[in-house]
């Protein structure tokens, strides 16, 4: 199978690479782009958080995390990131029940790339 090559200053990609790379940055963008929540489903889910803080009273998020709670909740895309330890999972947990909660049929897509 042969394959090709496209350079790019010091980089060489393989073309299908480089083709799937494209697709995935314009979805990425497509999703960035798309309308703000409306304000009266942005506070089902803020109500719905403070719900959450009230059952999960063991969990204390963090300003960070609660303002990564909230963006996950309320925009069409968001990447969490942080080192070992930060409360990843815990944010990750909060939007999913939290998204359950005030929707049940809501489809959550999670991708973990790793290296």
């Amino acid at each position: 199978k042969k394959i090709f090559v496209k350079r790019l200053g010091n980089l060489i990609f393989s073309y299908e690479t480089e083709q799937i790379e494209r697709d995935l940055s314009q979805k990425i963008f497509d999703l960035s782009v798309k309308p703000e929540m409306n304000y009266s489903r942005k506070k089902k889910y803020l109500t719905e958080l403070e719900v959450w803080k009230s059952k999960n009273k063991d969990i204390v998020l963090s300003e960070e995390q609660e303002t990564a709670v909230i963006t996950g909740l309320t925009s069409s895309i968001s990447v969490i990131t942080g080192g070992a330890g930060t409360g990843k999972t815990t944010v990750i947990n909060a939007i999913i029940s939290i998204s359950q909660a005030v929707k049940a049929d809501k489809e959550i897509t999670l991708l973990a790339p790793t290296g």
